[in-house]
This record gives C-alpha cells, structure tokens and sequence, in this order.
C-alpha cells in the first residue's frame, strides 16, 4: 500500500532530519570553540542529509495535498513516520533520565524517588533534544544570511533559545504519552474516551509546536505575521493536532476505564439508591 511507503519514507526523512540538525549543531561548536575539523565534520553531516531529504523531497506531503480521503491518508502516513525518530530520540532520554533521577531521588524514600524520576524524565527529554533545537535554529539563521538579511549566525541565540523550545516539547511529549492527563479524561464508552484523548492531546501538542516554531523564526530575525510565517504555523499546528490527538486518543481508548485488582466494584443503580445519604 502507498501509505505503507510513505510511511516507512517518512521515517528515513525523519532520521534524515534529526541527523541534518545535530550535524549542524556540531558544527556550531566546533565554530564556537574553534576546532576547525569538528566544524567541518559539522557541515559535511547536514550537507549529506539535506542531499538526502531533497531525493526523498516527492514523499513529502503538506495539507495541500488533502484533496480526498486517500490524501488525507497518505498526509497521515507521512506525517507520522517523519515524527518518529524525534519522538524516539526523546523518549529514550527521558526514559534513562526517570532511572537516574529515581535512582538519586530513591535516598529520601518514596516521595523522593517519584519526584526525581517525574523530573529527571523531563530534563532526560529535554537534554536529548538540545542539540536538534540548536541546529534547527542555525539552519534557520543561515538561511537568512544566504538572503542578505542578517550577517552571520548567533551561536548564542540560537542555543538559548533552544533550551524552552526543548523543555516544552520535553514536558508535552511527557503530558502526551505518559499520560500525566489521563486520569481526566477515563471512563465513557470508547468513541467517548477517544474524542476526550484527541482532545487532550491536540490541546497538549498545537500549542507547542507553535510556540516553537514562533521562537524559531524570532531568533533568526524572520517576520511573524507574514503569509510564509502564518502557512509555517498553520502546517505545523495541522500536524500536531494529528499525531497529538492520535497517539492521545488512542492511548485513552487502550487504556479505558481500568480498575486495580483491590478496587472496588461501583454499586449497581438499585445499589446506589439503598446507599445512605
């Protein structure tokens, strides 16, 4: 099947994409400190993937390619494989963050060892992404230095501002799929459970990728308001309200209404009745 391609096409873009952004932000530290065979090593990783994501440019899709339900389909499957290499790479930092901040957290007891790995989760998370959001935001820069509208790239713009990028898609993947929300949105049929986990997850996710996106484009120089940056957001809103109401919605329809094996069962409605005030 198409979608089965697109997918699997948009996972290469996926990992074509994160390697392109961590080549960049090695190059900004060899450019930093000056060790000019890390810089080159630097450049040479995103020319060799941008190479990449241009042969694999045509799997590409955009919401103007939603002109039916086999379009929406193929802007799903491409949509989703581009984002699992990100989701990835956060994932497993903050899942060797939660260890070790259990771990350190575990030496005040319980309390402690849920806290530390609560946080240690989100900064595992953020840490893994620091580097993306850097080089995310280099290319951004360069970009404007090859239009004449800046002189050079700001090193240090772009990695300050990528520490809150990195922390809210750190803390929103954390609300996504660990389902810190999840207990507001349980009970109800299924279509009653997966609309409330779409819901949360859309409310979780657009906002974020927005808000990203905004600071991307602020610390570059580019203009806010204009056409190109308004079908920036609109794309990248569209986008995260799929995959963030899908995994979302899906994840509430899996997990239902679920009981621990020493909850008590609800009284019946005859039961209810009988019950004192």
């Amino acid at each position: 099947r198409q979608e089965e391609g697109l997918f699997s096409t948009g996972v290469g873009r996926g990992i074509d994409l994160l390697q392109q952004m961590y080549g960049s932000a090695i190059e900004g530290v060899g450019d930093v400190t000056g060790l000019g065979g890390v810089e080159r090593y630097g450049t040479d990783i995103v020319e060799e993937n941008r190479r990449q994501l241009e042969e694999s440019a045509g799997a590409a899709r955009s919401t103007e390619d939603i002109d039916s339900l086999g379009g929406l389909a193929d802007y799903a499957a491409a949509t989703f494989g581009a984002q699992v290499p990100q989701f990835g790479s956060t994932l497993a930092g903050g899942f060797a963050g939660a260890k070790l901040g259990a771990t350190l957290g575990s030496a005040v007891g319980p309390i402690g060892t849920a806290l530390g790995g609560t946080a240690g989760a989100i900064i595992g998370g953020a840490l893994v992404n620091l580097p993306f959001f850097y080089g995310s935001n280099r290319e951004a820069q360069k970009e404007e230095v090859a239009k004449g509208n800046i002189v050079e790239v700001n090193e240090g713009t772009a990695a300050l501002t990528a520490i809150p990028q990195a922390a809210f898609d750190s803390i929103a993947n954390r609300l996504l799929i660990f389902g810190f929300l999840g207990k507001t949105a349980r009970g109800g049929g299924i279509f009653t459970r997966a609309a409330k986990g779409a819901g949360k997850g859309i409310v979780t996710e657009v906002p974020t990728e927005i808000g990203q996106q905004v600071l991307e484009r602020l610390q570059a120089g580019q203009d806010l308001t204009s056409d190109e940056a308004l079908d920036e957001y609109f794309e990248v809103g569209v986008a995260a309200g799929l995959i963030g109401g899908t995994v979302s919605g899906a994840g509430d329809v899996v997990g239902g209404r679920q009981r621990g094996p020493s909850a008590p069962a609800e009284p019946a409605p005859e039961e209810q009745l009988a019950l004192p005030a």
